[in-house]
């Protein structure tokens, strides 16, 4: 019935719906690569990238070493493996940053495209009659200051943003096809949703949470329906992370799943100086060379960090730890306030914090109406999940359970430890997969997804 339906509605046909999915992608790669067109220099070498990822690139490139060792003491744990490998990768086509971040780009829209692509197939078997819902999407694709994060290879949001999009639709297709007991389309969806969960992981350790959602869906749908495809991806995840592990001990003495950066990133979250200028100031700052800085509201503060030499890179990071937990457990107060400033600069603020030097007014503009819009999105999908869970059956409470795992699992160590724009923009694009999915849902017949005879 449905499909008939589609055939005489060309607006809801599969074939007319790839073809808009398709354009909408071929337009948000046209815009990420006119951003590395216009923002990366033609001379920028894939050793200037920073954050330590352009370092582990070059090493890996020139001496076959998984290493740091533009300072001293030489690190080998402080970033996770993804990033520096791909751009390694690449390295053997271009050293050209620029060049490195278009086929990066490409590549990374194609994935999409293909993802996306067998999702309309299974989405209008599990939605019939909702291919509107589609629409939803959209914003995505036309959005500048999601582009914008999305093209970059200096830093991980460049490649998670699409990772994060195509994780939290198979996630929830996962979910629901498991709450419905369904294992043919699901199976591939939930191993899918384990491969991104692993590579968002690996490009990122604060992403273990998602991680270890994708693994708790892969070890419930491998019990259900006794997969040996979808045990083979957990037991492939986790040797993943085992793997992980092994080389932070074979090279660095110490074994861990996260990185020797850790500690620092803790201290930016939790300490005095971060408590006064959070969020107006970049928190690098507090551990730059004492300077002072000035808050939009004249306010003047002095922070900084005396350098220090530290014989491994463990110990920096147990040092920045210990100064972490040490002011939690002296400001109580200072610890809650600032848990609230956090929470409310991720859920409601509509402005660029930290504000970036050198950007153009008319794209911090953007970013300020892209946050606007965003914040609508949120109110749009509290509602969505309000209506769907009155429809009180085991399948629609599946879904809604979906997306409140996918929205702390993103969120949370924002919540913790500290959060910038380039963060709430990405959660925001999972907020619109999440309405996409649900809105899928309250739009198909009822019977569609478990309203009908029980």
């Amino acid at each position: 019935m449905p499909d008939n339906q589609d055939a005489k509605n060309p607006a809801l046909n599969a074939r007319t719906t790839k073809i808009w999915v398709a354009l909408a992608l071929t337009f948000f790669l046209l815009m990420k690569l006119f951003l590395n067109l216009k923002q990366i220099p033609d001379d920028f070498m894939v050793s200037n990238i920073p954050f330590q990822f352009g370092a582990y690139a070059s090493s890996l490139l020139d001496r076959g070493e998984y290493a740091d060792c533009s300072s001293i003491p030489c690190k080998y744990a402080s970033r996770m493996p993804l990033i520096p490998w791909t751009l390694a990768a690449l390295g053997h086509i271009s050293r050209s940053a620029k060049s490195i971040a278009i086929i990066k780009n490409v590549a990374f829209s194609v994935l999409t495209l293909v993802v996306f692509l067998w999702i309309v197939n299974v989405h209008r078997k599990i939605f019939p009659g909702s291919a509107v819902a589609w629409f939803l999407l959209l914003p995505l694709a036309l959005a500048p200051p999601l582009a914008r994060h999305a093209s970059s290879i200096f830093y991980e949001e460049g490649f998670l943003v699409e990772f994060l999009v195509c994780w939290t639709l198979l996630f929830l297709i996962g979910v629901l096809f498991w709450g419905k007991k369904e294992k043919i389309d699901g199976t591939p969806a939930v191993t899918a949703c384990l491969a991104f969960g692993t590579l968002i992981y690996l490009t990122k350790d604060t992403m273990l949470l998602v991680l270890l959602a994708s693994l708790a869906l892969g070890i419930l749908w491998t019990a259900r329906f006794h997969e040996a495809r979808t045990l083979a991806a957990v037991l492939i995840s986790l040797a993943a992370v085992l793997a992980w592990g092994a080389h932070n001990k074979i090279a660095s003495g110490r074994f861990s799943i996260s990185t020797s950066w850790d500690g620092e990133n803790l201290y930016r979250g939790f300490n005095q100086q971060s408590y006064d200028i959070y969020p107006y100031i970049n928190l690098d700052e507090v551990l730059h060379p004492p300077q002072t800085v000035t808050l939009v509201n004249g306010e003047s503060f002095t922070v900084g960090h005396r350098e220090i030499k530290f014989e491994n890179e463990w110990e920096w990071n147990d040092y920045f730890e210990q100064l972490s937990y040490s002011w939690l457990e002296s400001n109580h107060q200072e610890a809650f306030n600032f848990a609230l400033m956090k929470i409310y600069n991720f859920f409601l603020s509509v402005y660029l914090n930290p504000y970036e030097n050198g950007l153009n007014y008319t794209y911090a503009n953007f970013i300020h109406f892209w946050l606007i819009f965003g914040r609508m999105m949120q109110l749009e999908l509290a509602v969505l999940l309000a209506a769907l869970w009155r429809r009180k059956n085991s399948y629609a409470k599946a879904l809604v359970a979906g997306v409140v795992v996918v929205n702390l699992t993103y969120a949370t160590p924002y919540l913790l430890c500290f959060n910038y724009e380039r963060h709430i923009t990405v959660y925001l694009a999972l907020v619109a997969a999440c309405s996409f999915m649900v809105c899928s849902a309250l739009l198909s017949p009822a019977e569609a997804v478990g309203d009908g005879p029980r």
